[in-house]
Order: structure tokens, then C-alpha cells, then sequence
């Protein structure tokens, strides 16, 4: 589970513990006919917050390490298809009541898209990769505890022998948990029913259908996955496999646990596996860094030990053969970089080489920015808002210092179009004062008007070809850096250091090179060179040199309308970027 509030991240200030923690956490799961699972947990905290964050990780858990420890089939068989909130309530915990009775007199929360920090009774849901976050607004002046329902689907693995279901409860927590209580029900089971908790903790049998897991202090950043295995002929779901697994999940839960909880037994007897296991690594993959390790383990062994000649025997037998790889490694080596070496010229001589047909465009305002800088600024705009004005399509008037914007007429392109919503939105007047306002109380719609202004810009300059389109070649040279990057470093160590370096600085300068190479087309240098000459040669008298010369960037000596116009624009993007900002920093106190 994630808090926020990263302001003081940011600040380079050391992060305060949080005067806040979970107490009692109970979560109630019921294992359905179809391979699914109903979860209810209710939980109370202690201190100043303003919500909770629940983030359920449901795919690729038991992927890597925990997979190559846990899982006893392939582990995306342990991946769950999805999950259903059913609903979230605030509610006045009660030990003594079933978690089911608990919502009874709970208030029911409301799915909202955005909610700010001090609201009570809401809850979004975030989607991600790998998780679902579900952000729940119930601060502590409430003095209500938590309540959430929901479904995970297709979580069930059906087995040849057993079935069995593994699940990632919580993934390096924010908040301590000191005691969590998990009870676990599968209807109709008769026989079979084993638990294991990956976490110090105690697993017990209520009966044939229900077992209880308890784990005592949870701790910042910690984890917790569990598993169960029970009767393989109650479920009906589509995770099926032919495998018998109960032996083997036995096998590992218990090497999980010897490693978890490493015996004092004989710390030689650790070396001995430890070096046997090496040798048979090197004698698979004849790897120089593998032999190193080895030959380092069995060093750490005792002179008399027959394990340790028996270990030196079978290293000197694989020499020959990691000498033989490394050699034929240097040999393809070298003719790759060859290889590389003239890719990299032709891909440089295309770049250079290659040309549009000419094109002459219509010099528009709002070209000039993308012209000069390949970007469109918060300038650019403001030059487009004056030259409306400029051109009587809305009115600029200060009255008492404050500007009033009025719209003139919808004679408008679509870039002015757009402009003139994000401005205006449904008025006919406004203010910069208004519009600044708006844009902090609803910066949501406000970014993405500007958002959509933005794009619809730059789609439609770029239809004018102003520079060459390098896409497929730039890719095909970004691809051959790197491909040099990871030559040079496979080289580097096995006795080519000089052609190794060298590869590495030149696929490092051609990488930059192509991420920043760039190319006008004709027309587009013909125009950048003449606004060039104008920029220099900038009319102050002139209304239209004035206005371009806000794009140019070289307004400084205009008069202090054209200034403030630039400048409250500026001001108004700012804002709205910088309270979506805070509100997402402030939403939980730390």
C-alpha cells in the first residue's frame, strides 16, 4: 500500500515515521464453486490520517524469485484474472460481530473519479500493471473504522491430485499492521486442507472447510503471500493442470521455510553445498565469472577434504572448455563491431543524405515557435491570443488592472478554436482572473483542454513537413548504439579493452547524437533563417513584428500589455499543473 504526500521527498527533507498504524486487521475469504474468491476485510488505524490505500498486487507475483521458491507449476497459472470491488463502508468495529453483520449500520461509500484530501465517504480505483489501488477517503476525525468487499476472479488451480490457490495480500506495506487475522473457507471440502504463510505466523485447522492464519506485527515494507491446499474435486475452474504437486509443494514450502529460518547446524556443511553447487554451474554454462566463484568456494575448504581434490579435479577438466568459448566469443565479437562499425557509417551518410520534396508553406503565427524550437510554449499561445485581438476575432480592455477578454466572432481555424474553449470555455467574457481560478478549482478539465490545444497544434504544423521525417532511420541507428553499448561491454574483460572502449564511446556519442539529430526540411530552413534575420531586425512600432517577436523570444523591450498578456497566460498553465500537483501530494497526512 502506497501514502502520499511527497513534498518533503522533494525538498530533500528526511521522511517522518507516520503517527499513524493499523491495529486489528481481519480478512474473511470465501473460495466459490467457479474458482473465485469472496474477500471481506475490515480494519481499524490509530492516529491522524486522511484515508487508507489498498493496493491489491494480482499478476506476476510468483514470477522470479518467489516463483523459483514457491510455485510448484508455471507461475503465471498463479496470476488472477481480475477483481470486482463490491463495496466500501465506514463502520464502528466490533470484535464480537461477524465481519458480514459489521456493515449493517455502515455508510456505504460512493465510486468517484477525483477526491481531495479531508473528504469522507468516496474511493477511487486506479488501475495498473499489476495491481489495482483502491484509494479510500475516511479520515480519522471520523472515527470510523474500514470495511471493503470484493471479488478476485479465477484464482483457483485445479491439480491432478490437489487443488491449491497462492495469494500476494501485501506487498512492502507503509503502514504497521500489529495483528492481522485471516480465515479461510472452502465449502464442501472433506479431506485435504493445508496452509502455509510465507511470514512468521501460525496456521491453524478450524475443521474440515476452515483454517485461520495469524501474523503478530507486520512491519514498514514488509511481505505477506499465503497458500492453501485442499480437495481437488469441489472446484470447477479453467486452471487445470496434470500434475501431481502435493509432494512437491510439501518439498518447498518446507525448503522455503529451512531458508527463511536457517538452522545453526554446521556452517561447514554450507560451504560443502555451497561449492558443489558451483562446480556443477560452471560445468553447464563454462562461464569465467562462474569458475572464479567456484574456484573461491573450494578454496574456502578444508585441505584434507576429499570433496575438495574430487571438486579441483572437475574444474581443471572444464578449463580447456571455457578457454575454447571465450576465444570463439572474441572472433564474433570482433566481426559484429566490424559489421556494426559500417552500419553505423551508412545509417550517419542516410541521415545526411536524405531529402524532402520541397515544399512552401504559409507562414502561420503559431508556426514560428515549432520553426525555431520544435516545440510549441505557453508563448506561442499568448502570441496567438494577442494576434486575435490584433485581429478584432475577441477584445482585450484593462479596466481598474484587471484584463477582460471578450469574443468577438467564430470566424476561428481549429487551433483558434481550441484556444478560444480553453480561454472562454461556454462564456462570452472573461477575466484572467477567472480563467486562473478555474483553472485551480477544475484543473482537471482545464489540462486536458490544454492538453487537447496543445496536440491538435502540433498535429497541424506537422502536416506542414517543416522537418524531415527521420523516424525509420533514427530508429534503425538508435538500435545499432545500442547494439554497440552491449558489444563493447561483453568485449570489455575479455582482453580486447582498446576496441572495447572504443566501441563504447563511439555507441555512446552516435546514441546522443541520434536521440538529438534533427533535420529542416527546405522549406522549413528557408523560413527558420528568415525569421533569424527577423528576430534581429524586430519593428517595435510594428504590431505584427511585435507579436512574432513573443514567439521569437525576444519580447523583453515591448510595451508592458503585450508583457502582462504573456505573462498571466504563463501564469494561468502554471497553476493548474501546479494544483493538480498538490492535491496529489496532499492527500494523506504524514
Amino acid at each position: 500500500m502506497k501514502k502520499l504526500l511527497i513534498l518533503l521527498f522533494f525538498l530533500f527533507i528526511p521522511t517522518v515515521k507516520a503517527d499513524y498504524q493499523v491495529t486489528d486487521y481481519k480478512i474473511d475469504m470465501t473460495v466459490l464453486e467457479n474458482g473465485d474468491i469472496e474477500v471481506i476485510e475490515v480494519f481499524k488505524m490509530e492516529g491522524e490520517y486522511n484515508g487508507f490505500e489498498r493496493i491489491i498486487n494480482y499478476k506476476n507475483n510468483y514470477i522470479g524469485y518467489k516463483g523459483e521458491k514457491l510455485a510448484s507449476v508455471d507461475g503465471n497459472l498463479y496470476n488472477i484474472s481480475a477483481i470486482q470491488l463490491n463495496e466500501v463502508r465506514a463502520i464502528n468495529y466490533d470484535d464480537k460481530l461477524i465481519l458480514e453483520e459489521l456493515k449493517e449500520n455502515g455508510d456505504l461509500f460512493k465510486k468517484v473519479d477525483v477526491a481531495t484530501k479531508g473528504e469522507h465517504g468516496v474511493y477511487t480505483i486506479t488501475k495498473e500493471e499489476n495491481s489495482e489501488v483502491f484509494k479510500i477517503y475516511n479520515p480519522s476525525k471520523m472515527n470510523k473504522d474500514f470495511y471493503l468487499s470484493y471479488t478476485l476472479k479465477n484464482v483457483v488451480i485445479n491439480h491432478n491430485d490437489v487443488s491449491e490457490f497462492a495469494l500476494f495480500l501485501f506487498n512492502q506495506i507503509e503502514e504497521e499492521i500489529k495483528s492481522l487475522e485471516i480465515t479461510i473457507h472452502i465449502p464442501n471440502n472433506l479431506e485435504l486442507l493445508k496452509g502455509y504463510v510465507h511470514k512468521n505466523g501460525t496456521v491453524k485447522i478450524i475443521n474440515e472447510e476452515t483454517l485461520q492464519i495469524n501474523v503478530k506485527d507486520l512491519k514498514v515494507n514488509d511481505n505477506l503471500d499465503i497458500r492453501v491446499v485442499f480437495d481437488n474435486n469441489i472446484i470447477k475452474t479453467n486452471k487445470v493442470t496434470t500434475e501431481n504437486v502435493l509432494e512437491k509443494i510439501e518439498v518447498l514450502e518446507k525448503q522455503y521455510e529451512e531458508e527463511v529460518n536457517v538452522p545453526l547446524d554446521d556452517e561447514y556443511v554450507k560451504l560443502q553445498e555451497e561449492a558443489y553447487q558451483l562446480v556443477g554451474k560452471v560445468e553447464q554454462t563454462y562461464n569465467r565469472v562462474d569458475y572464479e566463484n567456484a574456484v573461491t568456494a573450494i578454496n574456502k575448504l578444508k585441505e584434507k577434504d576429499e570433496l575438495k581434490i574430487d571438486l579441483l579435479i572437475r574444474l581443471m577438466n572444464v578449463e580447456p572448455k571455457i578457454e575454447r568459448k571465450e576465444t570463439i566469443t572474441k572472433v564474433i565479437l570482433s566481426s559484429i563491431l566490424l559489421i556494426w562499425s559500417i552500419g553505423i557509417i551508412i545509417i550517419i551518410y542516410q541521415l545526411y543524405k536524405k531529402n524532402s520534396k520541397n515544399i512552401n508553406n504559409k507562414l502561420e503565427l503559431i508556426d514560428i515557435g515549432y520553426i525555431m524550437r520544435r516545440k510549441i510554449t505557453n508563448n506561442d499561445f499568448a502570441a496567438l491570443l494577442l494576434s486575435l485581438n490584433a485581429n478584432k476575432k475577441i477584445t482585450i480592455t484593462k479596466t481598474n488592472g484587471t484584463y477582460k477578454l471578450k469574443q468577438n466572432t467564430k470566424d476561428l481555424s481549429i487551433i483558434e478554436q481550441k484556444l478560444i474553449k480553453l480561454i472562454f470555455e461556454e462564456n462570452e467574457e472573461t477575466t484572467f482572473t477567472k480563467i486562473k481560478k478555474r483553472a485551480i478549482n477544475n484543473y482537471d478539465n482545464f489540462i486536458n483542454n490544454y492538453s487537447n490545444l496543445l496536440n491538435t497544434t502540433m498535429n497541424e504544423i506537422s502536416k506542414k513537413q517543416y522537418y524531415e521525417n527521420l523516424l525509420l532511420i533514427k530508429i534503425i541507428g538508435i538500435s545499432y548504439s545500442i547494439l554497440g553499448i552491449i558489444m563493447s561491454i561483453l568485449l570489455i574483460g575479455k582482453d580486447t579493452y582498446f576496441s572495447a572502449y572504443t566501441t563504447l564511446i563511439i555507441a555512446i556519442i552516435t546514441l546522443l547524437f541520434l536521440l538529438l539529430f534533427y533535420k529542416r526540411t527546405p522549406d522549413g530552413l528557408k523560413k527558420y533563417q528568415e525569421l533569424k534575420i527577423l528576430k534581429n531586425n524586430i519593428d517595435n512600432s510594428n504590431e505584427e513584428d511585435i507579436i512574432k517577436s513573443i514567439s521569437l523570444g525576444c519580447f523583453d523591450n515591448v510595451s508592458k500589455f503585450y508583457q502582462d498578456i504573456v505573462y498571466q497566460f504563463d501564469d494561468v498553465i502554471k497553476s493548474a499543473y501546479l494544483s493538480k500537483k498538490q492535491k496529489h501530494e496532499e492527500f494523506i497526512k504524514i
